[in-house]
């Protein structure tokens, strides 16, 4: 399980995350559920990105579904299309990225309802419940987004 103690080998986290309108910066993680980092999307020739679902809340388990942008599961893809990684999970798109450089990614469509958690965003904002960012700027701040189960 990837948690903030256990990251994988070959993670690089980029410098920069642009995440739905909002700037990540100084080794902010993108979210987390407890301890366990449910996504990850680090530095390589292409974005690097590890993704976890949970398996089961009763239990607060999750089982890896993508792992260094390489799908684990047959109902995962993950393809690049002019540019943009795209993840599929039951051909739905839940997250397209763009590299802005080789420092910096964009996130500018996430779904991660599929995989069990109720966050969504557009290149206009990131939303979670009733939370909704646009147009923020964090940095060093360790999480941007934490849950518990």
């Amino acid at each position: 399980m990837i948690t903030k103690a256990n990251l994988p080998q070959g993670y690089i986290p980029y410098s920069k995350i642009k995440l739905c309108s909002n700037s990540l910066s100084g080794s902010t993680f993108i979210l987390s559920v407890d301890d366990v980092l449910p996504l990850l999307v680090g530095k390589g020739n292409k974005p690097q990105i590890w993704i976890q679902a949970i398996a089961d809340v009763n239990k607060k388990s999750f089982v890896q579904i993508v792992e260094s942008s390489i799908p684990l599961f047959s109902f995962v893809r993950v393809t690049t299309e002019a540019g943009v990684v795209l993840v599929f999970v039951n051909d739905q798109v839940i997250m397209s990225i763009r590299p802005e450089s080789d420092d910096e990614v964009n996130i500018f469509q996430i779904d991660l309802r599929p995989i069990g958690l109720n966050i969504v965003g557009d290149d206009k904002s990131l939303r979670s419940g009733g939370v909704e960012f646009s147009n923020s700027t964090v940095s060093g701040v360790g999480t941007f987004m934490g849950f518990s189960l």
